[in-house]
């Protein structure tokens, strides 16, 4: 990917995240966005958050990127998405992780379904995308 549309990309991101901030009532968080490529543990997204300080950032794998799974920025949104909820999820208190990526996952699909008006029963699309 050059690096103009690694920019538009980011650029891209930044509005969607500014979207779902105001969705998750995170507004009063600051996140950062790196891509990166794609590190040996084969993650596709990270997050590193400071409560105390309202500070994440978020680590998205750049190889990621060409999936052919679903659209790129649909993906990317999700993971992007997937990562903010763990603010959200994970100071709740001690739990399995397993138990914590399910409830993620679930937030994450059921919060991309409304943003792009899809039925459960529908592939996701990107019908009102930002």
């Amino acid at each position: 990917m050059t690096k103009e549309k690694l920019s538009q990309l980011k650029e891209s991101l930044e509005l969607k995240l500014k979207y779902w901030q105001k969705v998750l009532r995170l507004q009063d968080w600051k996140f950062e966005i790196k891509l990166l490529p794609r590190g040996g543990n084969n993650e596709v997204g990270h997050i590193a958050f400071n409560l105390n300080a309202r500070y994440a950032t978020i680590t998205l794998a750049q190889d990621s990127l060409t999936s052919e799974a679903l659209d790129t920025h649909y993906s990317i949104e999700e993971n992007m998405l997937h990562e903010m909820i763990h603010v959200l999820i994970t100071p709740l208190g001690d739990h399995p992780k397993t138990l914590e990526e399910q409830a993620i996952e679930s937030f994450t699909e059921a919060l991309m379904r409304l943003r792009y008006d899809n039925s459960p029963d529908q592939p996701i699309g990107l019908a009102n995308e930002v």
